[in-house]
């Protein structure tokens, strides 16, 4: 490294800008790239098949024989590169001198096939040039910066990712490993490596901001500088000045040449480009100011109305540090993005980085074939058969109904956010894991108290289990806020120091010896053993031993499945003890069907409209998922609505949209759309509404991504909520009482409109809603119960 730090200062010095002509001259830097090329080939394993039966394949040791046609014929291109009679008995040492050294590096040049990195002949790569431009830009500009590299591979990366202590014995090069290459289609290291990838794509987004304008004041320096004019500065101060003032003179001209271009663009599709949300400050950043500060500290949902409010309409464009994106709240524009024009929209390359540090490559941080064989694998275990499994339900219930009936006998409040949160993770445990051992429902629970401390959600919780949910909380929260933040905010926010990180390594330390155990005991069964798979990580098992990739799976399920479930029936709580009538009503349904023990089917619990219509209340104010986005693939993507056509300009662009803001349109759920009423779900001309509009509804996402785990979700709740009506008579929100004082709605809410004027408790969002410092309820045993 030091030699390389020598080259590089030696031609650009501390600062200087690389350019395709000059970046040639550093031969050091193209013989490590070239080594390591070698040692870790970005392809290392190729196919081809021959088209014809009887092919005879040409070789210095004679002419071989290929028999049929399509066999396949695979080779190893780190074998070939590791070949001693190739390169010499230092073949598995990292030496860039053989790429220099003139009697080494013809070796290649008589048999350029023994080096393949990109391919060769008529398929060899065509974008080999660019990557070898793209790699040498990167490295000079690290060079520049810093001056030693340390592996941390053993304190950061989880423990299933470190080379196994058998390759210390091992030849070639397996003892010196300290990393561990991996090959799906192409080379990776086993540990999570996400934490440098979003730095890369900040390194190369600063690039195209800071390099246009830099490069020009050079270029126009050098060439004054052959003149005689003297009010071409000389001075380094002055010379400074310059490069300094051209930015923001850069920026401001690309900006409007950008917007003049795009509406150019818009009227010549027939489209209109969203309002843009006026910014006050450089670069946008008392927009950020009050993302972040609405998406942390205010009702969900409500900085996106006041947003679109301010330019009186339901989508619009918003610019943070030069990064645009899109803000909606129109039923239209969601009914293309996830939909009808689902094809030209996806998570997107900031979403999917965003996402990573926690959720990894799971469902939720994937598009394309990598999102359809996520859902593949999942929608087996959300089937009719499963979904319909109420005997899990009921045995993890039974444990919430003691627990309540205590509570309730003792007249004390309970935070029923984290019970039902403990209640989804024991169900999830055994739906997805095919454990019943999990008992969250069987450790302490929070007590209620000024004393008590708030954690990211709600309150804390001891032991194991509570550093997890912690740390799986906390990282939700980070997430959320580096949305708020703009991509370019977090990114550089987070350049030395990932936050979502050692959150994910709580996780990780929880989950992992679940997955080895599961791995394991799956690979001890005999064949005739196995049968039919008892739990979705049984059957991921079978399919790969990568311990990293299985608790990506999971941890993305697990979150739909705890989180979303939890906050339904936490909600719904909430409401019905808002409006007793409401739960009187719901009770008499429940009562009239089951009576005050029978336990509901799969069959009969949809008789029960007016439960479902409570739910269906409940997930229209408070959806599970509040804000979503997607990015279109492409640049001019023309979006339909009733106002008329929409141009969303550049490709990668976010567009979010906001599931609570839609909740409050008049228009659509008419003039009482704020209030809490189960009615509309039954009166058939208001219910006709959602029928005849869907998008004006999604609580579970829509088009081809919708959630596979809805109907679980539902029955779940369902079945949960007819137990807790045959028990008990009234609910009474304790918020007051029990919740933390920092987790009370602001006495300034009352002078707001809409449900935040009439909240009790504080909800918030962090991929999905919750409840600030939890949900606290105390319940009132019916007479026939006690």
């Amino acid at each position: 490294m030091d030699r390389l730090r020598q080259e590089v200062l030696a031609a650009y010095g501390e600062s200087g800008v690389p350019t395709f002509e000059n970046i040639k001259t550093l031969k050091y830097l193209r013989a490590i790239l070239d080594e390591v090329l070698r040692l870790f080939p970005p392809v290392p394993i190729n196919v081809r098949s021959p088209f014809n039966d009887a092919t005879v394949v040409p070789t210095r040791q004679g002419p071989l024989y290929v028999s049929s046609a399509g066999m396949l014929c695979t080779w190893s291109v780190p074998s070939m590169h590791k070949r001693k009679d190739l390169w010499g008995e230092d073949a598995d040492k990292f030496d860039p001198e053989r790429w220099i050294d003139p009697a080494k590096a013809r070796k290649v040049v008589d048999n350029p096939f023994m080096f393949l990195p990109f391919n060769g002949g008529p398929r060899i790569c065509i974008g080999q040039q660019f990557a070898y431009n793209e790699a040498s830009f990167v490295m000079i500009r690290l060079m520049q910066l810093f001056d030693r590299f340390t592996l941390a591979q053993k304190e950061a990366a989880p423990a299933s990712a470190l080379p196994p202590a058998a390759w210390k014995t091992a030849g070639g090069r397996k003892p010196v490993e300290e990393a561990w290459p991996k090959n799906a289609i192409t080379l990776y290291s086993k540990a999570k490596m996400f934490d440098i990838e979003y730095r890369l794509w900040l390194l190369r987004r600063l690039s195209n901001l800071l390099l246009p304008p830099l490069a020009a004041v050079y270029a126009a320096l050098r060439l004054l500088d052959d003149t005689s004019n003297p009010f071409v500065p000389k001075s380094l101060l002055a010379r400074t000045a310059c490069y300094i003032i051209s930015l923001p003179l850069y920026w401001a001209g690309w900006i409007r040449l950008s917007n003049w271009d795009n509406e150019r663009r818009a009227r010549k599709l027939g489209a209109r480009l969203p309002p843009l949300i006026k910014s006050k400050k450089f670069g946008g950043l008392d927009l950020r100011e009050r993302l972040v500060n609405g998406m942390t500290n205010d009702y969900v949902g409500v900085v996106f109305d006041e947003m679109l409010d301010e330019v009186g309409a339901d989508t619009a464009r918003l610019s943070i540090l030069w990064s645009e994106r899109v803000i909606t709240r129109d039923p239209d524009v969601l009914k293309f993005v996830v939909s009808t024009g689902f094809p030209h929209f996806g998570k997107g390359e900031l979403t999917e980085i965003r996402f990573r540090g926690l959720l990894g490559r799971g469902i939720f941080a994937s598009d394309g074939e990598r999102a359809k064989m996520h859902r593949a694998l999942a929608r087996p275990y959300f089937a009719r058969e499963r979904v319909s499994d109420y005997n899990t339900f009921q045995r993890h219930s039974a444990k919430v109904c003691d627990i309540l009936i205590n509570h309730a006998k003792q007249s004390r409040p309970c935070d029923v956010q984290d019970l039902f949160a403990r209640f989804t993770m024991d169900t999830a445990g055994e739906f997805l894991f095919g454990r019943d051992d999990f008992g969250t429902l069987d450790m302490p629970l929070t007590q209620p108290g000024a004393e008590m401390v708030e954690g990211a959600k709600s309150a804390t919780v001891e032991g194991g289990y509570g550093s997890f949910v912690n740390a799986f909380e906390t990282a939700q929260v980070l997430i959320t806020k580096r949305l708020a933040m703009g991509p370019y905010g977090w990114a550089m926010a987070e350049f030395f120091n990932d936050s979502v990180k050692k959150h994910t390594r709580v996780v990780d330390s929880y989950l992992e010896p679940i997955v080895r155990d599961a791995v394991q005991r799956r690979k001890n069964l005999k064949p005739e053993e196995k049968g039919e798979y008892e739990s979705f990580l049984d059957h991921l098992a079978d399919s790969t031993s990568d311990v990293q990739l299985i608790k990506d799976q999971l941890l993305n399920i697990l979150l739909a499945a705890r989180d979303t479930t939890a906050q339904l029936l936490s909600w719904t709580c909430y409401v019905l003890a808002l409006h007793p009538d409401i739960m009187d009503r719901l009770r008499q349904e429940v009562l009239a069907t089951y009576g005050e023990s029978e336990e509901p089917t799969f069959e009969n619990i949809k008789t029960l409209k007016y439960l479902r219509a409570v739910l269906d209340e409940v997930l229209r104010l408070f959806p599970p998922v509040p804000v979503n986005g997607r990015s279109p693939f492409n640049d001019a993507t023309v979006v339909p609505t009733r106002q008329g056509p929409l141009y969303f300009s550049s490709a990668g662009m976010l567009c979010n949209w906001s599931v609570s803001s839609m909740r409050k349109h008049k228009d659509l759920w008419g003039e009482d759309a704020d209030k809490f009423d189960p009615d509309r779900w039954i009166d058939l001309a208001r219910a006709r509404k959602v029928v005849d509009n869907p998008f004006m509804f999604l609580p579970f996402n829509g088009g081809p991504r919708i959630c596979i785990g809805q109907q679980f979700a539902y029955n779940e709740a369902s079945f949960v909520m007819v137990r807790l009506m045959q028990l008990f008579d009234r609910f009474t929100l304790a918020q007051k009482d029990a919740a933390p004082a920092s987790a009370l709605p602001p006495a300034s809410w009352k002078n707001s409109n809409g449900r935040k004027r009439i909240e009790e408790a504080w909800p918030k969002s962090a991929l999905t809603i919750y409840s600030k410092g939890g949900m606290w309820i105390k319940m009132h045993l019916a007479s026939s119960s006690s």
